[in-house]
């Protein structure tokens, strides 16, 4: 994700996104009550700060359109006393942050008159693919099993078959806001989760803006391996699916002797990895060494002028 006109700071942004958020309320991994949190939609991103400003005069500069519920204002490490120019200021309701984007976009902090600033909205993401789901699940009986796992399910988007009309095994969940995402994304993902004894995928959903890389995708995410994987026994797997490119393993990064339980499988040609794709969403189990893996398409990598998540 990432707005748009930041003036080449959209890399900033993203980078920052990810570590960020809420993080000076205490958000992170400890257990936090995520509903007690402003809404999805009620972030902002600001650019073009003054690198002398301090967080109470960016607060009380966004202070004009309403009431702040947390301000990220980052700290230049070679310059302690500065800031890095941008910062996130997240608004108690939807209503302030879009009198926000009204008001203060290209507005001038007190402080530091006719150096403006520029306000976009910040898309901070809120929805999760699952996969692997039970076919003989419809969607009222999957949320029931969702809101009693996890908080701040707001709806959810069952992929059905065009002729049949039953399930094709993935769908998308929409949550209140990030932090209920988060917490329900790490909650979905532990090993021992399981919805009719299946292991299901979770990962942050795509933003659409990002389709047209996705149709471009050749590569496939292969997860839950197990000690002992190397590149030979994932292209026996997956070669008679097509002509396999290559094979990237991913290592700990302070061991590089241990995987870190994941890989990517690249094939020469995309329809090879869609039928890869055809045959887990049919139900066919792919085991190496014992072990069921968890295949997704993988994701495309972002160009620098879009910003944004992307992590291949």
């Amino acid at each position: 994700y990432g707005g748009d006109g930041l003036d080449g700071q959209h890399d900033e942004q993203a980078a920052a996104m990810e570590q960020h958020h809420y993080e000076d309320q205490g958000h992170g991994h400890r257990e936090v009550d995520v509903m007690s949190m402003p809404p999805h939609g009620t972030e902002v991103f600001i650019s073009r700060i003054p690198r002398e400003a301090s967080e109470a005069q960016v607060r009380s500069f966004c202070s004009r359109a309403g009431e702040v519920y947390a301000i990220r204002l980052p700290k230049d490490p070679a310059h302690p006393s500065q800031n890095k120019g941008f910062a996130f200021c997240v608004y108690r309701g939807r209503d302030s942050a879009e009198e926000a984007l009204r008001v203060l976009h290209q507005a001038e902090l007190a402080e530091f008159p006719g150096r403006r600033v520029s306000l976009v909205r910040s898309e901070v993401r809120n929805k999760l693919f699952l996969g692997n789901l039970p076919r003989d699940m419809g969607k009222d009986a999957l949320l029931l099993r969702l809101e009693t796992e996890v908080k701040g399910v707001m709806g959810m988007e069952l992929m059905l078959d065009r002729e049949s009309g039953n399930s094709r095994g993935f769908g998308f969940v929409e949550f209140y806001n990030h932090a209920a995402a988060d917490a329900a994304r790490r909650h979905l993902s532990r090993p021992d989760f399981r919805i009719h004894d299946r292991e299901i995928t979770v990962t942050w959903a795509e933003p659409k803006k990002n389709e047209g890389l996705m149709e471009q995708v050749k590569s496939i995410y292969v997860g839950n391996l197990p000690d002992g994987t190397d590149e030979a026994k994932l292209r026996t797997l997956f070669s008679h699916y097509g002509q396999v490119a290559g094979v990237s393993l991913l290592r700990q990064p302070d061991d590089p002797s241990r995987l870190r339980g994941y890989a990517f499988v690249h094939f020469q040609e995309r329809p090879n990895a869609l039928r890869v794709l055809a045959d887990v969403e049919a139900g066919t189990p792919f085991e190496l060494d014992g072990k069921q893996l968890l295949i997704h398409m993988a994701r495309p990598q972002i160009p620098k002028e879009h910003g944004g998540f992307g992590d291949g």
